[in-house]
């Protein structure tokens, strides 16, 4: 059987309390300007979550369980290009707090916005969840999501016409 030190416990707890500080649901008084770089923690543990900087494409790289209070259930990573999303149809096992990862693979700038009767984001209005900024190419952004229940979503980029031109999708809460 492991001993744990006083000095292992305190270091967990130390990681603990800096993870969920680090944006877990906390809203961010950072503008589109990109001058916010708080980091998103949230990220499955079969990957790495590069970026997730509440939207802003910083650099820093974390990795947590969803086992932490108020964390999403997964990370699902949408790459952006002209003119699609791949994937562009995501299945959810059930309803709660998701986190969404836009990439923006393309030449031009996209977004992502996901809408339906139980969707809910935080500053969002009801029934819509969108990032708070424009991608620019190479750019990536986290948009957090909670559904409410069982359903089929819309997914798709709000830039000028972008859904019209086939970037869009579902995602379907089971």
């Amino acid at each position: 059987m492991m001993k744990i030190t006083p000095a292992v416990a305190a270091l967990a707890l130390v990681l603990a309390v800096a993870l969920a500080s680090c944006g877990g649901g906390a809203s961010s008084s950072g503008g589109p300007s990109g001058s916010g770089s708080a980091t998103s923690g949230k990220a499955t543990t079969a990957e790495s979550s590069s970026g997730g900087g509440e939207g802003y494409g910083s650099s820093s790289s974390a990795t947590t369980t969803s086992g932490a209070s108020g964390g999403a259930i997964k990370t699902v990573v949408i790459k952006e290009s002209e003119f699609k999303l791949s994937p562009s149809s995501v299945t959810l096992s059930k309803p709660g707090t998701y986190t969404f990862k836009a990439e923006n693979k393309g030449s031009s700038q996209h977004s992502l916005e996901i809408e339906g009767k139980g969707v809910k984001s935080e500053g969002g209005e009801g029934g819509e969840a969108q990032l708070e900024q424009v991608l620019n190419p190479g750019q990536s952004g986290v948009l957090t999501v909670t559904f409410q229940k069982s359903g089929t979503y819309e997914m798709y980029c709000p830039v000028d016409g972008h859904e019209d031109m086939g970037m869009k999708g579902e995602v379907v809460v089971k």
